[in-house]
C-alpha cells in the first residue's frame, strides 16, 4: 500500500513539472500561447488513450514480462537521448 501511495505521489509530481514547463515555455516561446498548452495537452492525451491500445495489440506477440522490458529499455533511451544532450549544453532549470 505505502508503494503504491509513493508511485501515485511520484505520478503527481511529474504531471505538475510537465504542466509548469509546458506554461513556462508557452509564455517564453514566440509560438502563440494558446497553440502551445493545446498542443501539449493534445499530445498528453493522445498517448493516454493510444498507449493502452497499443499494450494490448503488443500482447497478442509477446508476453507480460517482455512487454514490461521492452517498455523499460524504451524509457531508458528516451531518458539517455534527453539526458546526454542536457549534460552537454549544461541546460538546467532555473
Amino acid at each position: 500500500m505505502a508503494l503504491l501511495l509513493a508511485l501515485q505521489l511520484a505520478n503527481t509530481a511529474a504531471v505538475t513539472l510537465m504542466d509548469a514547463l509546458a506554461a513556462d515555455e508557452a509564455v517564453r516561446g514566440p509560438a502563440s500561447k494558446v497553440s502551445v498548452m493545446a498542443s501539449y495537452t493534445v499530445s498528453f492525451d493522445l498517448g493516454a488513450a493510444l498507449g493502452p491500445l497499443a499494450a494490448y495489440a503488443v500482447l497478442s506477440y509477446m508476453p507480460v514480462g517482455g512487454l514490461y522490458f521492452a517498455v523499460g529499455a524504451l524509457l531508458a533511451l528516451l531518458a539517455a537521448g534527453w539526458a546526454i544532450p542536457a549534460a552537454k549544453t549544461k541546460w538546467h532549470v532555473r
